[in-house]
């Protein structure tokens, strides 16, 4: 035991660097079944855990069920909360019925259909018929489903910001009375219908890097395994993002649709209404309208690959929200203050000329924001290209150090 604790030491200290994986010689460690038994021991795993982080590759040979899970639990285990994230996530690959457990334990298991039987197919996450398109599963869905994902989770924070803002100025000018600005059906409406399917499909469709270029350039997989997306950072300009738009969309509809609350009596054309309360109403539903658009324009401008059924679940987001506001309109008969308020307000120059105002400021800073973005992913493309060129320099080096080494011994 203590032999084998003076290897593990005497291994890190020859091949310890800061940055693990990272050195130009590749290093690789082989332990076979038996010796790791030691290795995983409570004396020894966390020394055995450091050195295989500080090599290139670590391949474990002639294991049992249980050692096979047991390393995946360590490294799991062992490297909760290092450089300050949380339990790292761990994916395993088999084809027979002695990789069960491992699958069970890693958090993503990954099933190949072999000659062994179907045991390891039914214990795992996903399944796939042939090795080789393990590549094709990590390199392009992992890549794509993470990026849909996150920035699914970022479009519904924008939306709502957005949503907010617009009642949070509110309050300013109705003294912090509570008094709400829609109706309380509408607030239902909004994350139920009116915005749920166009972020739904963007979330299923969309792919900001075509499968081709994430084939060949793994570097661009990296970028989405980093949480990128999800950055406190990131997920703020979001935020931020929303708050424009609800800024914009109540100030303009302030100022234009209500004069500023001033002279709202000469904007809205209509006869033997109380104004006091149609004008406040028809407000509420101008801005209501107005985020609702923006926030569908916004996935718009956003989206990289518009395809045939990102267009369709646009259209029939607009077409249902259409049909849903002129149905809600009519409830209640005419005496209620929501009756036909959406046709009145289409009769309305005013809302008309809010309309322009408010798509030009909402979404310029996001137009402005696409075309940086979209620069930044054609360098990642180009700067991936320049690596993989790099990498392959390296490995051909290595092969010929390789070849020469062992033809003078």
């Amino acid at each position: 035991m203590h032999g084998f604790r003076d290897a593990l030491a005497d291994g890190l200290r020859r091949h310890r660097r800061k940055n693990p994986g990272g050195a130009n010689e590749p290093v690789g460690l082989v332990i076979d079944g038996t010796t790791l038994r030691y290795a995983i021991t409570p004396v020894l795993r966390d020394e055995f855990l450091r050195l295989c982080m500080n090599v290139t590759t670590v391949l474990c040979c002639r294991m049992t069920p249980l050692q096979k899970a047991a390393v995946v639990r360590l490294v799991s285990h062992g490297l909760d909360g290092v450089g300050g994230g949380g339990r790292p996530v761990t994916a395993a690959v088999g084809d027979g019925g002695n990789d069960v457990a491992m699958l069970l334990e890693a958090s993503v298991g990954v099933g190949i259909f072999g000659n062994e039987g179907r045991q390891a197919v039914r214990a795992s996450d996903y399944a796939l018929p042939l090795f080789k398109h393990l590549r094709r599963l990590i390199l392009v869905h992992g890549h794509w489903n993470y990026y849909r994902i996150s920035m699914t989770a970022n479009i519904f924070y924008f939306k709502n910001v957005a949503f907010v803002a617009v009642q949070t100025y509110q309050m300013f000018y109705d003294g912090f009375s509570g008094q709400s600005m829609f109706d309380s059906l509408l607030y239902t409406f909004y994350n139920l219908t009116f915005t749920s399917f166009a972020p739904f499909v963007f979330g299923v469709f969309e792919q900001h890097v075509s499968s081709k270029d994430l084939m060949h350039r793994p570097y661009l997989y990296r970028l989405m395994s980093l949480s990128a997306n999800l950055r406190c950072w990131y997920i703020l300009l979001w935020v931020v993002d929303g708050w424009w738009h609800g800024t914009v969309i109540y100030y303009v509809c302030h100022c234009i649709l209500v004069g500023g609350m001033e002279f709202s009596d000469s904007l809205f054309f209509q006869s033997d209404t109380s104004y006091s309360a149609v004008d406040f109403n028809m407000f509420g539903n101008a801005c209501y309208i107005f985020v609702v658009v923006t926030g569908t324009l916004r996935i718009v401008v956003m989206s990289r690959y518009l395809n045939l059924p990102i267009i369709i679940g646009l259209f029939v987001t607009g077409a249902l929200n259409l049909v849903i506001m002129f149905i809600y309109q009519t409830f209640g008969g005419t005496s209620t203050y929501i009756y036909m308020n959406y046709v009145y307000l289409a009769s309305c120059p005013a809302f008309w000329l809010c309309l322009p105002l408010v798509l030009v400021l909402t979404l310029l800073p996001d137009i402005l924001w696409r075309i940086s973005s979209d620069a930044w992913w054609d360098f990642q493309i180009a700067l991936s290209g320049v690596k993989r060129i790099h990498e392959k320099r390296k490995r051909n080096a290595w092969e010929k150090f390789v070849t020469r080494t062992n033809s003078s011994s």
